[in-house]
């Protein structure tokens, strides 16, 4: 999730089975992770179409969404931890991911019952997916061996 311009924030949707259908790609091929965006201007649409959907991966861009651009190392914890006590309110999510592309990182990666918590620095975006396979596929993982 991300402020673009005009400090809206996307919202990806997934669709297993779409990415790669139309280019003739063989389905073991496929990419699950599709980037269909929804617009929303502000945290409550983002957290009310993340419910709607029932995502279960929220992807967060750091900066200025989560804390401001050269903003301190508290306001950076305080972001991150503001906003899992949102994503808490969306029950389907099982991963959340933060990133950037500075190198700061928070003073620790909160736990939190139910959720893995991932903080990428350095990340290279724009938004690339393949970072982001090896959170889903661990969750993928552990839900199988349950």
């Amino acid at each position: 999730m991300s402020a673009g311009p005009g400090d809206h924030a996307a919202c990806s949707r997934h669709h297993p089975g779409i990415a790669g259908s139309a280019a003739g790609v063989p389905a073991e091929r496929r990419d699950p992770v599709t980037g269909n965006y929804v617009r929303v201007t502000g945290l409550a649409g983002l957290f009310a179409e993340a419910r709607e959907l029932s995502v279960r991966t929220m992807i967060f861009d750091v900066e200025p969404l989560v804390a401001p651009w050269h903003g301190s190392q508290e306001s950076l914890d305080q972001g991150i931890a503001r906003i899992l006590g949102d994503v808490r309110t969306v029950p389907s999510v099982r991963v959340v991911i933060f990133a950037t592309n500075s190198a700061r990182r928070p003073s620790a990666v909160p736990a939190c019952d139910g959720l893995q918590v991932r903080y990428l620095a350095s990340a290279g975006k724009p938004l690339r997916t393949a970072p982001y396979h090896s959170a889903i596929k661990q969750r993928e993982q552990g839900r199988r061996r349950a």
